[in-house]
């Protein structure tokens, strides 16, 4: 066990000075990025020992400041780089080894999550995220991803440690899922939901957390949307329309991915987002992690 107070983060020694206006500020005036002089900090993820976004604000300017462990911070700004010659993703204005931070423009538009949320205008149709897909590039040493069927072993452990009663079920779940079917790699965002896709009208205008990219199987860029789309869909006002609109996406995806594989994708996918409960504290996570178990249940069923 591993325990400290926040901010300081062992592993991410940025952290601390991201999340202090009076220390940010100078930091990123000698990245060549302006935070104003009086900028307000707002914390808008934090994974401990991997990764922190923080928002800097201050009128006019507003910025992101991603912080990530020093030794993968070139990594991640030759991964902007690389990916803003083909796609709309964040520019950087500027990163620092010593910190392990990178600083990142704001883009327009909003999350495909809230849009759907809100019910506010038409989202993206599938054809439109499969040629986003299409114009991910190739990197150069890019890692390998591991998709959502790989990881279902250890996300039911997770599970199975903090609600020892849905052992069966993730078993039961696990042994329909089996293994996927063969994919030839391709470049995949890694972590391509509903949150990381910025949208205006109706079009994508903007895709984020590239650092999660690399080379992995298509259906399960696909599939990890379609499962987020359906865990989202489950607390939410606009579930009916979160809903169609997953239907829809579905019916596209399944033109260029084996169905029965794909669906078994999304079930494991849906799996590792029932450990969300748990991790953020909700204070019925045991109800929404059952909850979302049957969502991939019945996934498996059609």
């Amino acid at each position: 066990v591993s325990l400290w107070r926040y901010p300081d983060d062992p592993y991410l020694p940025g952290l601390a000075a991201a999340s202090d206006s009076a220390r940010i500020a100078p930091i990123l005036h000698q990245l060549g990025a302006d935070p104003g002089d009086d900028p307000r900090i707002r914390l808008r993820s934090y994974r401990p020992g991997r990764r922190a976004v923080i928002e800097v604000q201050a009128h006019p300017y507003r910025l992101f400041v991603k912080v990530v462990q020093p030794a993968r911070v070139a990594a991640l700004q030759r991964r902007h780089e690389r990916m803003a010659e083909h796609i709309a993703v964040p520019q950087t204005l500027g990163w620092s080894h010593e910190f392990g931070i990178v600083a990142l423009q704001a883009m327009p538009g909003q999350t495909l999550r809230n849009q759907l949320e809100a019910g506010l205008g038409p989202p993206p149709s599938g054809s439109a995220l499969i040629r986003l897909l299409d114009a991910l590039p190739s990197i150069d040493g890019a890692r390998s991803v591991t998709g959502p069927i790989d990881r279902l072993p250890t996300h039911a452990r997770l599970i199975t440690a903090v609600l020892p009663e849905a052992r069966d079920r993730l078993d039961r779940i696990a042994e329909r899922i089996g293994t996927g079917e063969h994919e030839a790699a391709a470049p995949v965002h890694g972590d391509f939901h509903s949150s990381q896709l910025l949208v205006d009208a109706g079009a994508v205008v903007g895709l984020i957390d590239v650092d999660t990219s690399g080379m992995g199987h298509r259906s399960d860029d696909l599939a990890v949307l379609l499962a987020h789309l359906a865990t989202v869909g489950l607390g939410s006002r606009n579930r009916l329309t979160i809903n169609r609109y997953g239907r829809e996406l579905l019916a596209v995806f399944e033109k260029g991915a084996a169905a029965a594989d794909l669906r078994r994708r999304v079930a494991a996918a849906i799996v590792g987002f029932a450990t969300g409960p748990f991790r953020v504290q909700l204070a019925n996570w045991p109800k929404e992690t059952a909850a979302r178990l049957g969502v991939a249940e019945r996934w498996l069923e059609t």
